[in-house]
C-alpha cells in the first residue's frame, strides 16, 4: 500500500470515528476536539500527497481525439449496448462518506494545496461529504428540487441551486468544481457536459463506475443496462476517457477505489485533449 493509500485509509478511518463522536457528542467540546483532528490528518494528506498542478507527464496521461461538432448518441458506448430511456430517482440522504470518499478527499486536496476558496459539487445529494471536508471554504450546492429542498432546511446557512431534469444550461464559476457519480444518472449527459465546459473553474473532478470492473468484457451483462436501477449507463476507463477528453483537459485519470469500482477523472478548463 502507497503512502497516499495509507494517508487516505487513515482519513477514512478517521472521519467514521468522527461520525460516532458527533452522533454522541451533538457539537459539544469533545465534538470540535475530533473536527480539529480530522482537519489535521486533512492537511497531512495535502503536503504528503502527489496532485497536478500543470498536465501531467505524457505516461499518466489518457489523451483522445479532438472533440466533435456532434457526439454519438450512444455517448462512446459501443452500438449494441443497451442504455436505459428514463431517469430513476435515487435518495441518498441518509447517506454520508460511504461512497466516493477518496474522489472529495482529492478534490480537497487541489482546493488547499492551490490555495482556492470556492467549490461547487454538483450532484451533491444529502451533502455531507461538502460540508464535513469543506467547510473552510465557500460552497455551492446543485441538484434536484426536492433535494435542495430538503437541504435548505437541513444546512440554511449554506448556498444551494437546483436543477431541473429539463434542464439543458447551465453556467458555474468556481475553483474546483466535482461531478462525482452523476452522468451515469443522466438520460442526456452532453447538455451538464456542454454547461462544464462554457463554465469557469481550475480543475474539474469527476467520477464514475467502470463497467470493466463490474462485468467481465464482452459477455452479455457488459451490454445490458446496468444493475444498479439508478444509472442509465456505465462506461469503461476507455470509453468515459474518450467521452470526457472531447470536452476537456484530463490531467489525470485513475481507478481511484478498486472495492467500490470506482473510475476518478481529473480535468482543467484549457480546451479538449488533442
Amino acid at each position: 500500500m502507497s503512502k497516499r493509500q495509507k494517508l487516505l485509509k487513515r482519513s477514512f478511518l478517521l472521519s467514521k470515528k468522527l461520525k460516532k463522536l458527533r452522533r454522541s457528542l451533538k457539537g459539544s467540546s469533545l465534538g470540535l476536539i475530533a473536527e480539529s483532528e480530522l482537519n489535521q490528518w486533512l492537511k497531512a494528506c495535502i503536503h504528503t500527497c502527489p496532485l497536478p498542478t500543470a498536465p501531467c507527464p505524457q505516461d499518466n496521461t489518457k489523451r483522445f481525439g479532438s472533440r466533435k461538432k456532434d457526439l454519438d448518441s450512444n455517448f462512446e458506448l459501443p452500438e449494441n449496448y443497451q442504455s436505459r430511456s428514463s431517469y430513476t430517482h435515487f435518495d441518498d440522504s441518509a447517506n454520508e462518506d460511504e461512497w466516493q470518499l477518496e474522489v472529495y478527499l482529492h478534490a480537497y486536496m487541489l482546493m488547499a494545496r492551490n490555495g482556492y476558496s470556492k467549490v461547487i459539487d454538483i450532484g451533491c445529494g444529502s451533502a455531507y461529504k461538502l460540508i464535513t471536508y469543506f467547510s473552510q471554504f465557500q460552497t455551492e450546492g446543485y441538484d434536484l428540487p426536492e433535494v435542495i429542498s430538503h437541504l435548505k432546511l437541513k444546512y440554511p446557512n449554506h448556498t444551494w441551486y437546483e436543477i431541473h431534469a429539463s434542464q439543458r444550461s447551465l453556467t458555474f464559476d468556481g475553483d474546483v468544481i466535482i461531478c462525482a457519480d452523476v452522468l451515469e444518472h443522466l438520460v442526456d449527459p452532453s447538455w451538464l457536459l456542454a454547461s462544464l465546459s462554457a463554465s469557469k473553474f481550475k480543475y474539474l473532478v469527476f467520477s464514475t463506475p467502470d463497467r470493466d470492473l463490474l462485468h467481465v468484457h464482452g459477455t452479455a451483462e457488459w451490454l445490458q443496462p446496468p444493475v444498479n436501477p439508478a444509472h442509465v449507463r456505465e462506461w469503461t476507463f476507455d470509453e468515459f476517457g474518450k467521452l470526457l477528453g472531447s470536452y476537456f483537459k484530463i490531467v489525470e485519470h485513475k481507478i481511484s477505489n478498486y472495492s467500490q469500482r470506482t473510475q476518478m477523472l481529473v480535468c482543467t478548463s484549457s480546451g479538449p485533449n488533442t
